[in-house]
């Protein structure tokens, strides 16, 4: 489920995203995509729309209790507050925001390139080799993307 949390947390952001700021570091969109979860659970109809897309049946493994604990939620007996909803890469099966933004990246939801520089160390004729990951471009035409963007126009029009 973090992993589902964290694709609608950079859904949130990529909706919002003006190609004028591009190309933008994926640290720069990680840290507003967690502005973005705390958002998102700050406001009740945003909750349940990121619930209902969050939980959902994950993996192979254990499929008779992912079918009862989404059965109990889904008949209101039981409510999702026991799950601690965090915008954290390392918790998630990605572990970095390097493999995270490769996911994304072949998933054609958006562009990724690596930049590298040399650095040069302070008071050394030596330098270290730096990479960033580099948003370039955003797939409006992707199918996640507009059913996102569709569930977020609809929701600002109530």
């Amino acid at each position: 489920q973090i992993d589902a949390f964290l694709q609608f947390c950079l859904l949130e952001v990529l909706v919002r995203f003006n190609d004028n700021r591009l190309p933008l570091p994926m640290t720069a969109v990680y840290s507003e995509m967690r502005a973005a979860g705390k958002q998102v659970l700050a406001s009740l109809e945003s909750r349940r729309r990121m619930e209902a897309f969050a939980l959902q049946v994950v993996g192979s493994s254990c499929k008779a209790q992912q079918h009862e604990f989404l059965e109990r939620i889904g008949s209101g007996r039981c409510q999702p507050h026991h799950v601690a909803w965090t915008v954290e890469v390392k918790s998630s099966c990605f572990r970095s925001l390097e493999r995270l933004a490769q996911f994304f990246h072949s998933r054609r939801l958006i562009e990724v390139t690596k930049q590298r520089w040399h650095k040069r160390i302070p008071n050394s004729p030596n330098t270290r080799t730096c990479e960033e990951l580099l948003l370039k471009r955003v797939h409006r035409d992707h199918p996640l993307y507009v059913e996102h963007f569709l569930c977020s126009e609809l929701m600002q029009e109530s």
